[in-house]
């Protein structure tokens, strides 16, 4: 009688721990999950870019006509093309080459201006599932080039024919279609500092440049 009720009392704590192992298993909180991290989901941005961009541009500076009368905000057209790498914090560098035609009339004649930015700049861009936002300063070679239209005799300007420093800013705003392709707009700042022409009177207040502004739209593709 003791070996069976010892048999008994073995079976009931053998099929109580295998019940609740059985428990244990079923029910999904106890379960240990384990979940791998990569780095690249903290993303902030795309690894490359390169935008091809157009669109309206100013010339905001006071573009002199005479020694007392000038013209200023005379609008005129912009296009650039601009290379991105960009980094998992945000961080990242370009290189930018911005194109900038603009013509204004006065007295008898018509002055046509070439405007070149090209060099590098520094970005940061921020990125979501869509839409990526950015914002850039640059410094690089700066090329004024000016053509004068008198009675059908054009001749180029030798005072505003030169080479000099350029600074560009941009803000950046871009939908993200697809994985490769977006589409985007950038409001667009450059200031152009050049040789002073010689005989030429300025306010102690002013430098000798131009600086203008445009709103570039165009296609992005990410790489």
């Amino acid at each position: 009688m003791r070996k069976a009720f010892l048999l008994l009392t073995g079976l009931v704590i053998t099929g109580s721990a295998m019940a609740q192992e059985e428990n244990i298993w079923e029910k999904p909180e106890n379960k240990v999950v384990v979940v791998e991290y990569d780095e690249t989901d903290n993303e902030s941005s795309y690894m490359g870019a390169l935008k091809v961009s157009a669109g309206p541009a100013w010339i905001t500076s006071k573009m002199y006509t005479s020694e007392d009368s000038y013209i200023r905000n005379q609008p005129g057209f912009e296009c650039a093309v601009s290379y991105e790498y960009i980094g998992r914090k945000g961080w990242g560098f370009t290189f930018d080459l911005n194109y900038n035609h603009t013509s204004y009339d006065y007295a008898y004649a018509k002055s046509y201006f070439h405007l070149i930015h090209l060099g590098p700049g520094v970005i940061y861009a921020y990125a979501d599932d869509h839409w990526r936002y950015s914002i850039e300063l640059g410094v690089g070679m700066a090329y004024c080039r000016e053509k004068v239209d008198t009675d059908n005799n054009i001749f180029v300007y030798s005072g505003n024919n030169q080479v000099g420093l350029g600074l560009n800013s941009r803000l950046g705003l871009e939908y993200k279609i697809t994985k490769k392709f977006g589409i985007g707009v950038d409001l667009n700042g450059a200031l152009l500092f050049l040789k002073n022409e010689v005989g030429l009177r300025m306010k102690d207040s002013e430098l000798y440049g131009i600086s203008h502004s445009a709103i570039h739209i165009g296609p992005r593709f990410y790489f």
